[in-house]
């Protein structure tokens, strides 16, 4: 970990705290990181798992422009200790959120839109739980993303699709910050016919209903792997179509 702060070059940095099941080292290494005798302005890009106050990332990374993190499950993102605090500071330079979650429902959804208005590039990664009954829900992307439509700046968005059941055990989703910058290697490609194909396709349709200034959507399950859509539109910019795209050049995460 001393070494890291030699690193004058580095720009993308993902860190995992987890020593044990019952311990973390997020608190002492926090305090070393938060110290002067550190200097982290080069790194644009954090991944970082969250389970405890994040106030020292707004000093320790003043020029953080994509942030990635785990949420916890059964808590708000606003109850998050120095989130808030971090979208205000850095609000105007971060353009990339990668947020992973289990069983993400609608005040999720409402809480990403007010937390991070601003942010062009986002992605929601674990299990979608909103809609229907608690052991049945549904995952209707619809429902959902008309909680983002006050995202003005969205342009690059990238969802799960996979439900969470409440009467499933919970399975660990793969850590965000170790599939970060992967996403585009994982794309199914786009041909054939079937169903998760089928029903991505129409959900593509209903969340640009909600969002039609988005360029590109991924559709996903919680291992990030999924198709990605691009809009087609008439002459007058109307949107009168989707389709699958595998060589979309706009990621949700930047390549560093």
């Amino acid at each position: 970990m001393f070494f890291i702060g030699e690193l004058r070059n580095l720009r993308e940095l993902r860190m995992d705290f987890r020593f044990k099941a019952t311990l973390s080292l997020i608190r002492p290494l926090s305090r070393i990181m938060d110290s002067v005798q550190w200097d982290f302005s080069s790194v644009t890009a954090l991944s970082f798992p969250i389970t405890a106050d994040i106030g020292f990332i707004v000093t320790a990374f003043p020029n953080l422009q994509a942030f990635s993190f785990e949420a916890p499950l059964n808590r708000r993102l606003s109850s998050i200790d120095g989130l808030s605090d971090l979208a205000s500071i850095l609000g105007p330079q971060l353009a990339y959120i990668q947020i992973c979650k289990m069983r993400w429902d609608v005040i999720d959804f409402q809480e990403v839109q007010a937390i991070f208005p601003q942010i062009s590039r986002l992605t929601m990664g674990g299990t979608m739980a909103f809609g229907g009954s608690p052991v049945r829900p549904r995952w209707d992307l619809q429902l959902a993303t008309g909680h983002l439509t006050p995202m003005a700046n969205l342009k690059v968005l990238a969802l799960s699709d996979e439900r969470g059941l409440a009467s499933s055990p919970l399975d660990a989703i793969l850590p965000v910050h170790y599939q970060a910058s992967t996403m585009a290697k994982k794309l199914l490609p786009a041909v054939g016919f079937h169903d998760a194909r089928s029903r991505r396709y129409d959900q593509a349709w209903r969340v640009w209903q909600n969002l039609p200034n988005l360029e590109v959507l991924y559709i996903m399950d919680r291992s990030f792997q999924g198709h990605c859509f691009a809009p087609v539109k008439d002459n007058q910019g109307q949107l009168i179509d989707v389709k699958f795209s595998d060589g979309v050049q706009k990621f949700p995460w930047p390549v560093v």
